[in-house]
């Protein structure tokens, strides 16, 4: 009964697995605030500077990011967190001064999606455009009310983090080829800047962390990313929520010289499957036949074919639930406000 019970729990694990949602962070969706307005000449986001307590954290769908978490703005001339451009500038500004033009990114500009959604590349690169609103980030090591690039979920649920895509902001870029007033060229023999993604559960404890390099100096030559590139973020597995910091071999007396800034889009994260084996129990949903029982009230029941094509949805209006299919061979999903069950 025992291994019977084991493989049941696999096979309901794998399944969840196989249907679970993909989340991608929309950053032309937002919710707080409910508009992002733009600078018209450098296009970043025109509250980038406020410590209103509104915009501590800035929400999109159901992802959280801290902007200004410490809520201290230094008269208006310094943030940290997360904010917006559409710039897509990667123009150089060392003689010029980089306070003024934050906003930019390697890559030429935002994201390209197509209809559906998905990335658009051509020969494997990633199209972009300016106008595209994307992240940029400002990491600071002296936040004192959390940390300054999280990432958190409006439901207070957890997921399974999945991915981001990830490029160089222009001042570190430029900085790390030419030095800089503070920053020396990157031409030593194992130099880096590498981006670490880090995740916590409920309690704030580490479930793992995943690294990606920004810049790299090996074999004579300095390497530095200019595309959006995927970064992997399924070392960190199941998260409540996730924080990225900056570390270079650039350091002095204060910490990093290195300016600590990148840009971010597309996170995804998907539902996790960690609550399935607890519907393991006499209370869970069953099937015999074309009958489903102990049916949550208004869940909603989608089954598929074992190729994973929908084959029938419905709304339950009650505890049992008769399908108008007579086969054996489907996957059931059935999603209530509580949780997700799937039965074979």
């Amino acid at each position: 009964m025992k291994t019977r019970l084991l493989t049941l729990i696999s096979l309901l694990l794998l399944a969840s697995n196989t249907f679970a949602t993909n989340i991608v962070l929309n950053l032309s969706n937002p919710t707080t605030p409910a508009n992002i307005n733009y600078d018209t000449e450098k296009k970043y986001w025109t509250d980038t500077y406020s410590e209103s307590s509104d915009y501590t954290w800035l929400q999109f769908q159901n992802f959280k990011l801290a902007h200004l978490i410490d809520q201290d703005s230094w008269g208006g001339t310094y943030w940290d967190g997360f904010t917006l451009s559409t710039s897509g500038d990667n123009t150089d500004y060392s003689s010029t001064g980089w306070i003024e033009n934050e906003w930019g990114c390697m890559a030429g500009g935002g994201i390209k999606t197509d209809q559906s959604g998905a990335i658009v590349t051509t020969n494997g690169v990633v199209d972009t455009e300016q106008g595209i609103p994307y992240l940029v980030a400002n990491y600071s090591t002296y936040a004192y009310n959390g940390y300054s690039n999280e990432i958190k979920f409006a439901d207070g649920q957890k997921y399974e983090a999945v991915e981001v895509y990830v490029t160089n902001h222009p001042w570190p870029y430029y900085e790390n080829m030419n030095g800089g007033m503070f920053t020396r060229i990157l031409n030593q023999e194992g130099d880096y800047v590498k981006l670490i993604a880090n995740g916590l559960d409920e309690n704030g404890n580490s479930t793992g962390s995943a690294s990606f390099y920004l810049a790299k100096f090996e074999n004579g030559s300095l390497t530095q990313v200019t595309n959006w590139e995927k970064f992997d973020l399924s070392a960190l597995g199941t998260i409540a929520s996730l924080y990225f910091t900056i570390e270079s071999t650039d350091t002095g007396d204060w910490g990093m010289n290195t300016a600590a800034f990148f840009c971010m889009d597309k996170l995804t994260v998907k539902e996790s499957t960690t609550s399935i084996p607890q519907l393991a129990t006499e209370n869970a949903a069953y099937r015999v036949n074309n009958i489903l029982y102990n049916i949550p009230e208004n869940a909603t029941i989608t089954v598929y074919n074992l190729q994973g094509q929908l084959v029938y949805s419905t709304m339950a209006t009650s505890n049992t639930v008769s399908l108008p299919i007579v086969n054996n061979h489907l996957i059931i999903k059935i999603v209530n406000e509580n949780n997700t069950q799937i039965i074979r």
